[in-house]
């Protein structure tokens, strides 16, 4: 419990690059570790009788706190099943599959945890190879990681991991891989993507097979297992042919020089890319599947290639609240209580002490107040102060009623002379000019210039149709010669008479 509670309270940054991934092989537990591209731990646990769950727990003692953890199922604990894909969308493929493999495999719908691959190369109907495991022994497998204080990243089958230690290439490779005590696996891969899967029964002992024993027979069926898998994948995915075929067994160097004595000329041991290259023929033979899963690149492409059977059902179901926790959260809710208890009394503390200088505060100001108001009761006007207003707003009221009627006489006077005036631009002649006049009630007075003496007489006519001038003449006409000029000054003045 301990080493749990520590691991799940460990930094995970310090292992960021580190990927962990375990094989559950048949009678074995490998354990896989990668810093970045470097192989750091390769170790083997071996069990018996299924008691696996005692390796398992000694391999994952060695898993740094905070590492990717991927487990890799041997062919035993899975089941694989290749149909042509429904037209569905991916989320009804996935509620759809177990009914429609129900009667392909030997695990109840209920209890399946599955997954799938698209297939390549068909263009008539698309395929995929899908994946089963029993929902309630993942169950166990993934109590024991937690147990550990570990977390799964991913749960994927053996079947297709090889093509994560293959090198890219665009021509068709085929793989031949054997492992001791299982079926040979029989796989074409092209441009990283895997085409044709199958294992072919009847060799699971051929590790345990003499070079007599494989040229007496066991060479011969392999070949044919061979052909037929290159004929399908030419003759109905419509493929390129295979060119190259890269091996991976107990006798691989005996195998690939007998491939080569049988015809097919471009046969050799697998190669793998780092950091699987990093170790030898015997270790890659029984490491391959978790050092694939350690080095596994995501791929992106317009199918899919890989598989996660660690799904969200497989999740461990946390405590919500232990009793350690709820007593160190009883404990920490009191504490905040009361320090919240002791921050309230004293802001209620502060509070009052506000309140009380405020109102103190606000007695003095009335206080002050009551005097302001006393004094001013108490006050009486200055009688010269007085006087001096009244004479002030007897000048200002006589001052208004002088500009009022001023105002009226200038509105009367302005309504009085204006037809006047209208009246003299009505008989204004071209030739004569008037320099200045003078209206009046009683009198008034012209003076001006012309050229033409003649049209003065002409001018006073015109004046005799304005009413102003009626009941007025002329006491007093004059006219000059302007000196130097042919011009007549005059000057016309009236007086209240018979007529103008």
């Amino acid at each position: 419990m301990l080493r749990k509670i520590i691991k799940r309270l460990s930094p995970a940054a310090g292992n960021s690059d580190t990927v962990v991934a375990i094989h559950l092989a048949t009678a074995s537990i490998r354990l896989v570790i990668l810093q970045g591209t470097e192989l750091k731990q390769s170790q083997t646990f071996s069990y018996k009788a299924g008691n696996w769950q005692d390796s398992l727990q000694g391999a994952l003692r060695s898993v740094p706190a905070g590492s990717a953890l991927h487990l890799v199922l041997s062919a035993e604990h899975y089941q694989l099943v290749q149909l042509d894909k429904p037209a569905l969308a991916e989320h009804e493929l996935q509620q759809a599959l177990p009914w429609q493999i129900k009667d392909l495999v030997t695990i109840a719908p209920e209890d399946m945890v599955l997954d799938y691959i698209d297939l390549p190369g068909n263009s008539q109907q698309a395929k995929i190879n899908v994946v089963v495991c029993s929902y309630a022994w993942l169950k166990q497998l993934t109590a024991v990681v937690d147990a550990a204080g570990l977390s799964v990243s991913s749960i994927q089958p053996e079947e297709w991991l090889l093509s994560h230690i293959l090198p890219v290439s665009v021509q068709a490779t085929m793989l031949v891989v054997h492992q001791p005590e299982q079926e040979m696996l029989i796989q074409i891969i092209r441009d990283g993507q895997l085409y044709f899967s199958r294992r072919t029964r009847g060799f699971s002992h051929l590790h345990l097979n003499s070079e007599t024993e494989l040229r007496e027979g066991t060479l011969e069926r392999l070949l044919l297992e061979l052909q037929r898998s290159m004929d399908y994948f030419e003759s109905q995915l419509k493929q390129p042919p295979v060119r190259d075929i890269r091996v991976l067994m107990a006798q691989t160097e005996l195998v690939c020089e007998l491939f080569a004595q049988s015809g097919f000329s471009r046969v050799e041991p697998l190669h793998p890319v780092q950091p699987a290259a990093a170790v030898n023929q015997d270790d890659l033979l029984h490491n391959w599947p978790a050092l694939a899963a350690a080095s596994a690149v995501a791929r992106t492409g317009h199918i899919k290639q890989q598989v996660n059977l660690y799904q969200p059902r497989l999740y461990p179901v946390r405590e919500r609240l232990s009793l350690q926790r709820l007593v160190g959260s009883a404990a920490a809710i009191t504490a905040v209580v009361v320090l919240g208890g002791l921050l309230l009394s004293q802001q209620q503390q502060q509070a009052a002490a506000a309140l009380a200088e405020t109102e103190l505060q606000l007695q003095q100001q009335l206080q002050q107040t009551n005097l302001y108001q006393q004094a001013l009761a108490q006050r009486k006007p200055d009688e010269a102060l007085v006087k001096q207003h009244q004479q002030a707003e007897y000048a200002v009221a006589q001052k208004q009623q002088l500009l009022n009627y001023l105002a009226e006489q200038q509105q009367q006077a302005s309504q009085f002379y204006s037809p006047v005036l209208q009246h003299l631009q009505q008989v204004d002649l071209a030739e004569l000019w008037l320099t200045n006049f003078t209206l009046q009630q009683a009198s008034s007075s012209f003076s001006g210039v012309t050229l033409q003496p003649a049209s003065i007489t002409l001018w006073l006519e015109g004046l005799q149709q304005l009413g102003y001038f009626k009941g007025q003449r002329f006491s007093q006409v004059s006219m000059l010669q302007v000196p130097d000029t042919t011009a007549v000054s005059f000057v016309l003045m009236a007086q209240k008479g018979e007529t103008l």
